[in-house]
């Protein structure tokens, strides 16, 4: 089993991103990701992406980036992103 703070991010709740190389498929919805997965490192930004936290290289208006990909950030998840890196 790999350590859950090894992911990048999560898209879907079939693929999850482990490192710019490896992704793992699951049948897991990402609520239930979610759930399980800690909240010190791990933070849904949109209804198709969670990010690990740790991997965030730079924040923009709307969107994150982990690495040299660009993930958008919703409106409803904006404020909690900002405040965690405030």
């Amino acid at each position: 089993m790999r350590d859950k703070n090894n992911f990048n991010y999560i898209k879907w709740f079939s693929t999850v991103k482990v490192s710019n190389t490896s992704l793992v498929i699951t049948r897991m919805q990402l609520k239930k990701l979610e759930d399980i997965l800690p909240k010190s490192n791990f933070q849904r930004v949109q209804k198709t992406y969670i990010v690990n936290l740790d991997k965030v290289t730079s924040i923009r208006k709307r969107n994150i980036e982990l690495g040299g990909i660009e993930i958008p950030v919703s409106d409803n998840y904006r404020e909690k992103i900002n405040d965690f890196f405030n």
